[in-house]
């Protein structure tokens, strides 16, 4: 296995950066040329060939490919973080499986969604109930406003 054809060139990460440094400023152009780069850096992109599809005896399926991507990206979350070098590793392997950068991209954003979603569902679900005490001095806090009150209209009636 070469390292051209797991490895983005260095030329499209050099593009890169020039086209984000000179159009940083227009986000829709930066957009559209960035998305043009990496079309024609894929299609520059020499394919795999199938014995370099180490983790799979035949190629994959699809739905199985995403499957494993999707639960690789899962098990090297730390917490909501997702490290930049790990996420370079997972966009290789992505690759490796047949999915595409971009939709390499979109299923590691996907994965981080769903994470802090459940972890927000978590956090609702385990709210605890309120205490019964906290009842108990709201009424004493209103009993002892009501007798000063009391005091002092009699206070002032007097």
């Amino acid at each position: 296995m070469t390292a051209a054809s797991t490895e983005p060139p260095i030329n499209y990460r050099r593009l890169a950066r020039r086209v984000r440094c000179r159009l940083g400023n227009d986000p829709i152009s930066k957009q559209h040329a960035l998305a043009a780069l990496a079309r024609q850096a894929d299609r520059n992109r020499r394919p795999l060939e199938p014995n370099q599809l180490s983790t799979f005896d035949s190629a994959p399926t699809p739905d199985s490919g995403v499957r494993a991507f999707a639960a690789a990206v899962s098990s090297s979350l730390e917490g909501p973080i997702l490290r930049f070098s790990r996420r370079q590793q997972l966009i290789r392997q992505a690759e490796r499986l047949g999915i595409r950068r971009f939709d390499a991209n979109l299923l590691i954003a996907a994965v981080q969604h769903r994470s802090r979603s459940e972890k927000a569902a978590k956090m609702v679900e385990t709210k605890p109930a309120p205490s019964p005490w906290r009842f108990a001095a709201i009424g004493f806090a209103i009993g002892l406003q009501t007798i000063i009150l009391f005091g002092a209209w009699g206070i002032l009636h007097s």
